[in-house]
């Protein structure tokens, strides 16, 4: 039980879908397969079919993506977006990439890890 554990303790994981380029389009081209996963009942009913789920995460639009997952142009913005996490107690961001190069994302996550690491 949660209850008899103590909470500082505890890992606190996140698991995000991510994208870099330095094209904000492009990032945001590669991760839009993640809309429908984004819709609330998607996990409520008993949907299978990915026409359907991919049908559905049209309502998802752009800025919405980029309110909600870790898509990001630069640096700077990637630690922005990184901090809140941070501060709330996140131990662990697990970042799934979904970058249209994902070598790139991980160059550009060490960068942000050094920078935030050395604050």
């Amino acid at each position: 039980m949660i209850a008899e554990k103590d909470y500082e303790k505890l890992e606190k994981i996140l698991f995000i879908p991510a994208s870099y380029d330095e094209n904000k389009q492009k990032a945001l081209e590669s991760i839009r397969f993640w809309r429908g996963s984004m819709i609330k009942a998607f996990f409520d009913v008993d949907v299978h079919d990915p026409r359907k789920i991919e049908e559905n995460g049209q309502a998802i639009d752009d800025d919405s993506l980029q309110k909600k997952l870790f898509v990001i142009s630069d640096v700077e913005e990637g630690i922005n977006k990184l901090q809140p996490y941070i501060d709330v107690g996140f131990t662990e961001i697990v970042f799934t990439n979904s970058s249209p190069d994902r070598k790139r994302f991980v160059d550009i996550l060490t960068r942000i890890s050094d920078v935030i690491n050395n604050q």
